[in-house]
């Protein structure tokens, strides 16, 4: 099996299983940095929807000498992980974690690109939608429409667009029955 082979999280027709017994046969000859080579067994995981294995991978992917572009990725995809276990609070504080790293890299992108969105601004709309759904499911309606509204100043697709703009409406006609509660998420300069 060549370097080559490695590489990639999981090659054309690969079944996630197939894919995973790959990386974990990288991770003895160390070919590929061991936090990505975590953060693709975390991926095949998922995908084999062996969410506790996949759990432990990110957090492993984490602790390691990833960068910062894929450090926020680990965490994006640890509070995914957590959202579909339903553990709403530890799903919220990982996306938020993602955000803490991602937010700074966008507007330094953005200063360097004259304002335009970039590849990394779909990921933190991503983390700011799911921030958003966790809130409305622990009932934190301000915090999730607040979370909308990042994500709609840094969404570019349409489809994801009218979907924000009525997230937000559902979130205030809730928050108009329930009162005010929660806060507001990380954000980023106006």
């Amino acid at each position: 099996m060549g370097i080559k082979s490695f590489v990639t999280l999981r090659k054309d027709g690969e079944s996630w299983a197939d894919a995973a017994a790959r990386h974990t046969e990288a991770l003895e000859y160390e070919i590929l940095d061991r936090g990505i080579r975590y953060l693709y067994l975390g991926q095949c995981s998922f995908g084999l929807e062996d969410y506790d294995s996949a759990i432990k991978y990110f957090q492993k992917a984490i602790d390691s000498n990833l960068g910062k572009v894929k450090q926020e990725e680990a965490w994006r995809r640890l509070g995914d992980c957590y959202k579909v276990t339903e553990k709403t609070a530890e799903a919220i504080e990982a996306y938020m974690q993602a955000v803490e790293i991602l937010a700074p890299i966008i507007e330094k992108e953005k200063r360097e690109t004259g304002g335009f969105p970039t590849k990394h601004s779909k990921y933190l709309a991503f983390s700011f939608r799911s921030i958003g759904q966790c809130a409305e499911k622990q009932g934190d309606y301000q915090l999730a429409a607040n979370s909308y509204g990042v994500q709609l100043r840094l969404e570019t697709d349409a489809g994801f667009i009218d979907r924000a703009k009525k997230d937000i409406a559902r979130c205030n006609n809730l928050l108009a029955g329930h009162g005010p509660r929660g806060g507001s998420p990380p954000g980023l300069a106006a």
